[in-house]
């Protein structure tokens, strides 16, 4: 995205009441410990990371939509 990254527009969010418990799926190819506590910490409910499988997406997404 340009001119924010996707922890940055996560933390806006969660700054709107009406986004507070909106579900945010984070995709990207950032992996490891520190930057998925970043973005536990941003407010993500899911963090994957590239390659990732479509049935986990797809399975994720479900538990958010059903």
């Amino acid at each position: 995205m340009p001119n924010i990254d996707g922890l940055e527009f996560c933390l806006k969010i969660r700054q709107i009441p009406k986004f507070k418990n909106l579900p945010i799926v984070m995709v990207t190819a950032r992996d490891g410990l520190v930057n998925r506590a970043k973005g536990h910490l941003a407010g993500t409910n899911k963090y994957l990371t590239k390659p990732f499988k479509p049935e986990e997406l797809r399975e994720v997404v479900h538990q958010y939509i059903d």
